[in-house]
């Protein structure tokens, strides 16, 4: 397994080399796999996701090796990772804080001029606040950016607010007006795009709907759930070509966000484009680490049976589901991607696969602690995956909804009583 990982490790540096980002982390990626307790591999790893942007998958592994006291890891290495992550998702303090901690780990280490000049940056760029680095908490995680929230600005809620008022009236026309009343003040945003486009199939009125989609091209920012609701809405509008033109448009702008790319390869299918869908997925593949529900779609595209939701679906999420029931997590490539399925899994599976898993290895450990803070997880599945891997004197973090704190049996008793009073229908935390 050692040689199948210095080969893949020897080939993840050629990529990042050539700058092929995304099949560097699929290296990587593979190469943990092979050799988990290689941390050398997982900060190659964390290296690549900060080259490819994908900040959040990265602070989830920065944030797991924080929490483990074992000696081989490299803290001033690993403290410069977090930090480049940090500023990456536009969090200056705890950015400021990791940097300080790498230099004061090791004032000559290799990052430690990088550091010294990122830290003289910052501070000429920003007002600091008061950040400690004697402690080994870490300050301001924040994964959960404004790019997770809901919604990007009040006026969008608010116009979104009174055109559901309308069509619970059965006023479609005068719903658009109010939405594109709004879309004049130069509030251009994936919500309020996608609701005019739902309205337009309401009246089945195609033309509008494809001049909704063309103007994807003029949207400045959006959120992450915004992409999520927007992939769900266009798979029961049931329309291709208008599909299609949205995700061109955000793909164009947006080639390197994983949601948008799925949806653009999904769309690619659907219109008939199958070798162009191939190709797009084969990035995403890559950028997912060569497992996940990118895998189980590049096997089937064609069938035109996919939403345009990056997810589990049809018979992959029930066979992941059998594995789960009856406990068969094979090699480590299995144990990973049952773990990462359960981001999308109801919270009964999840505890049918945190009460039958009896796996002591660092691989399982590890893919918990990940899972623990990852935002795009369910707060019960984060709950759950810190309470299975916490121990005394190794912090385990956990991603709150608004920030990340060390995870303790209190908040786990906390949550598990929130749940229990019957409120197991979240759709955000």
């Amino acid at each position: 397994m050692a040689t199948i990982s210095a080969g893949l490790i020897k080939r993840g540096h050629r990529k990042l080399y050539e700058g092929d980002y995304a099949s560097a982390v699929e290296c990587f990626s593979r190469a943990n796999l092979a050799e988990p307790q290689n941390f050398d591999n997982i900060l190659d790893l964390i290296y690549a996701l900060n080259q490819a942007a994908d900040y959040n998958t990265a602070l989830t592994y920065c944030y797991a090796l924080l929490g483990m006291e074992d000696q081989k890891i490299k803290r001033d290495t690993l403290y410069f990772l977090t930090a480049e992550a940090f500023g990456g998702a536009g969090c200056i303090d705890g950015c400021a804080q990791m940097l300080m901690r790498s230099l004061k780990e090791n004032p000559n280490g290799a990052y430690s001029q990088d550091a010294s000049n990122f830290l003289n940056d910052l501070k000429k760029k920003y007002s600091i606040g008061k950040i400690d680095d004697k402690t080994n908490v870490v300050t301001l995680g924040l994964p959960n950016s404004i790019t997770d929230a809901p919604f990007l600005n009040y006026e969008s809620m608010r116009c979104m607010k009174e055109v559901s008022h309308l069509v619970a009236e059965g006023k479609i026309d005068s719903a658009i007006k109010c939405v594109e009343k709004e879309l004049d003040t130069g509030n251009v945003t994936v919500s309020l795009l996608g609701v005019a486009i739902m309205l337009a199939g309401e009246k089945q009125d195609k033309k509008y709907a494809q001049r909704c989609a063309e103007r994807f091209k003029f949207v400045e920012d959006y959120t992450t759930s915004e992409i999520h609701a927007l992939a769900y809405n266009l798979t029961h509008l049931n329309d291709d070509d208008i599909a299609y033109t949205v995700f061109k448009e955000l793909y164009f702008k947006e080639s390197g966000d994983k949601d948008i790319a799925f949806g653009f390869a999904v769309a690619c299918e659907r219109i008939g484009e199958i070798a162009h869908a191939r190709e797009i997925i084969k990035g995403v593949v890559s950028a997912c680490g060569g497992r996940g529900p990118a895998v189980y779609y590049q096997n089937i595209i064609g069938n035109r049976t996919h939403s345009y939701m990056l997810k589990y679906e049809d018979d992959t999420e029930q066979a992941v589901l059998s594995r789960i029931y009856n406990n068969e997590l094979g090699d480590n490539f299995t144990l990973a991607e049952t773990i990462d399925f359960l981001r999308f899994a109801q919270i009964d599976v999840t505890k049918e696969f945190l009460s039958k898993a009896d796996n002591d290895s660092f691989l399982f450990e590890l893919e918990l602690r990940r899972l623990a803070i990852n935002p795009s997880a369910s707060l019960f599945t984060r709950v759950q995956a810190a309470a299975k891997v916490f121990k005394e004197k190794q912090p385990v973090y956990l991603n709150t909804g608004s920030d990340i704190v060390e995870f303790t049996p209190e908040i786990e008793k906390v949550i598990n009583n929130f749940f229990e009073r019957g409120m197991t229908n979240e759709a955000t935390d």
